[in-house]
């Protein structure tokens, strides 16, 4: 009665007149106490530099992408012209041994390969490039994968139930990125003063003197887009 919680994980039978913080609160009776609101504040995750990371890892796949794209075009360019294709395709078949070649027919393809050294120096370019940036998505999508495990896993099991609100009582979100432990370095005033707050309207989660509540937090939706 007219005290103050702070804890992870809060289990009490009634609460009146109290300033409580935690992330998974039940609680079996919540009223008043004197004319003094229960004020309950589920403490959530500071999700502003996670999401970010995530933004910027989504670009950055993005921009690999495009970049092969660009590559494959460039690769395309090259063999749509005939002499190109027409070489290419010899050097494929050559290559497999599809072809065979005497001792004549070796000499003049090796005068060929001289004469397009230039096209197998930029399609061995671009080959390359497009590599890399494969090999740069698929690191960047296991950074994906990992930051949206370590956020959900920040959003989870936050929850608050009360069995039966018999008076005046207020839940409210509070972001705190470092949990129970931005309370440690304050005063007791200050405690005491940051779990009565009230809040902006669009933190609000309840405010009855009647009823029961139950109520788990769900993440937000995070926009990747650019």
């Amino acid at each position: 009665v007219n005290c103050e919680i702070i804890a992870d994980n809060i289990r009490m039978d009634i609460a009146e007149g109290c300033g409580i913080a935690g992330k998974n609160v039940q609680i079996k009776s919540s009223g008043s106490c004197r004319g003094k609101q229960t004020v309950i504040s589920m403490l959530l995750p500071d999700l502003t530099t996670l999401d970010e990371q995530i933004k910027q890892v989504s670009k950055a796949m993005e921009d690999g992408k495009k970049i092969i794209a660009a590559r494959e075009q460039g690769v395309a360019l090259i063999k749509a012209d005939t002499e190109v294709a027409r070489y290419l395709a010899m050097a494929i078949s050559i290559q497999n041994g599809t072809v065979k070649l005497n001792a004549v027919q070796q000499d003049n393809w090796q005068k060929m390969r001289a004469k397009f050294a230039k096209v197998d120096s930029a399609i061995a370019k671009l080959n390359a490039d497009m590599q890399e940036q494969s090999n740069k998505i698929q690191a960047f999508q296991q950074e994906h994968a990992y930051l949206l495990e370590a956020r959900a896993k920040c959003g989870g099991d936050i929850h608050c139930e009360i069995s039966e609100i018999t008076g005046d009582t207020m839940v409210r979100r509070m972001v705190a990125g470092k949990g129970i432990s931005e309370f440690h370095k304050m005063a007791s005033s200050e405690i005491r003063s940051k779990l009565r707050e009230q809040g902006l309207q669009s933190e609000r989660i309840s405010s009855n003197s009647a009823g029961k509540l139950n109520w788990r937090f769900e993440l937000p939706e995070i926009d990747e887009s650019p």
